[in-house]
């Protein structure tokens, strides 16, 4: 039975050690292990979901290791996969005995349960269906866990000593622990600063970034301030819990936008005023990219949350809408108060005018301007209000 000599267990931990500071990833410290004790080893991360993830091992390594896994069918029904995503606390050695006889049951030769192994015919000449050997989740977070695992070749189940492949094991997994710690902090940190580089960009600025779960992830000193004052959004905890109903339609917009392989338009505002000064504030959305090193941290969006304060925007949108689209004065100006407000019958009512009177304007606007629907509107008068 192989075993690591204490020679190459001091190779070992040194590779360990200068892991988090190497660049080319863990597939060197993998590949080292497999010469020593002729194995496959993986170190594979996955999401919430189950989904391989690009980091640590790669996502081929990731998804190989899923698939050999979900093969296995343990006493209580659930595939070996399942188990370990969702039942098996850190640290517990998963045997892997066989997959090479359809729905076999075999003693766990370390734990001592049970599994019920499927065959398939396409995996004949692949020996990684009868390898023995054990894998273990070594990392979990609410977002994603890690499965480190050890495969032995020449072996069968039969033939293998349990005793020494659990200890060999055991020192692997010693051995990896303080590494794997230290890369997702050094992960972390580097994420962290990209962020708040990020950051140092809105600092004249009032401003949020939240990832698509609404969790806060930077802020400049008046951000969530502003935002409060305005009844747009507050902080719950570690989330911003979005008060706003428009905000919050145009976050989902964004984020189905994304989700669908592209940012059409990646910027959505609204302006509201404010409840003291009573001036205009203006409020954006932004979709911005995820500076993160991994590329799995960028499968959902980052969201901007800027807010300004400006007495210019109404009276410029309002010559806008005047010189471009031939507005008359008043109906520029029901046109800009119609999509702060969203609310006819409010507009009428800051207006002083009769319904009767912005009906006509209403429809004049439709006219002239090319839109059909309130919606269609707003999202002109948005445009416009980008320009300044």
């Amino acid at each position: 039975m192989p075993a690591l000599s204490q020679r190459d267990h001091i190779e070992l931990l040194m590779r360990m050690i200068k892991r988090p500071l190497q660049p080319e990833g863990w597939n060197p410290v993998l590949n080292f292990i497999d010469g020593k004790l002729n194995c496959r080893t993986f170190l594979a991360e996955y999401d919430g979901d189950g989904t391989p993830l690009r980091s640590l091992g790669g996502e081929d390594q990731a998804r190989e290791l899923a698939t050999l896994l979900s093969r296995i069918e343990t006493v209580s029904g659930n595939t070996a996969f399942e188990f370990l995503l969702t039942e098996a606390s850190p640290l517990y050695p998963y045997s892997k005995t066989s997959l090479a006889n359809h729905r076999q049951t075999a003693s766990d030769p370390v734990t001592g349960s049970q599994e019920t192994s499927h065959g398939d015919a396409n995996m004949a000449g692949n020996w990684l269906k009868n390898a023995p050997g054990l894998v273990t989740p070594v990392r979990r977070t609410a977002h994603s866990f890690v499965l480190f695992g050890c495969l032995f070749r020449g072996y069968s189940t039969e033939r293998i000593d349990a005793d020494r492949a659990s200890a060999t094991f055991h020192t692997l997994v010693s051995a990896l622990l303080p590494a794997l710690d230290l890369h997702f902090q050094l992960e972390k940190q580097r994420l962290e600063n990209q962020l708040q580089e990020l950051m140092l960009l809105e600092q004249d600025s009032a401003a949020v970034l939240v990832d698509a779960n609404r969790v806060i992830l930077a802020e400049t000193s008046e951000g969530l301030e502003r935002l409060n004052e305005l009844d747009i959004a507050v902080r719950r905890q570690r989330h911003l819990a979005i008060n706003s109903r428009r905000l919050e339609i145009a976050l989902q917009e964004q984020l189905a936008t994304f989700e669908e392989g592209g940012i059409a338009d990646p910027t959505s505002v609204l302006f509201c005023p404010a409840p003291e000064s009573g001036l205009v504030c203006r409020v954006s959305l932004e979709t911005v990219s995820c500076p993160s090193l991994t590329p799995d941290a960028c499968a959902q969006p980052l969201f901007l949350i800027r807010t300004t304060t400006s007495k210019d925007p109404p009276d410029e949108v309002e010559i806008c809408l005047q010189d471009h689209y031939e507005l008359s004065h008043s109906e520029a100006r029901l046109a800009w108060h119609l999509t702060m407000t969203g609310a006819l019958s409010t507009t009428i009512q800051d207006l002083g005018i009769t319904q009767n009177t912005a009906k006509t304007h209403l429809r004049r606007i439709y006219e002239k301007t090319g839109a059909h629907t309130q919606l269609q509107l707003a999202r002109l008068v948005h445009r416009i209000a980008r320009l300044f």
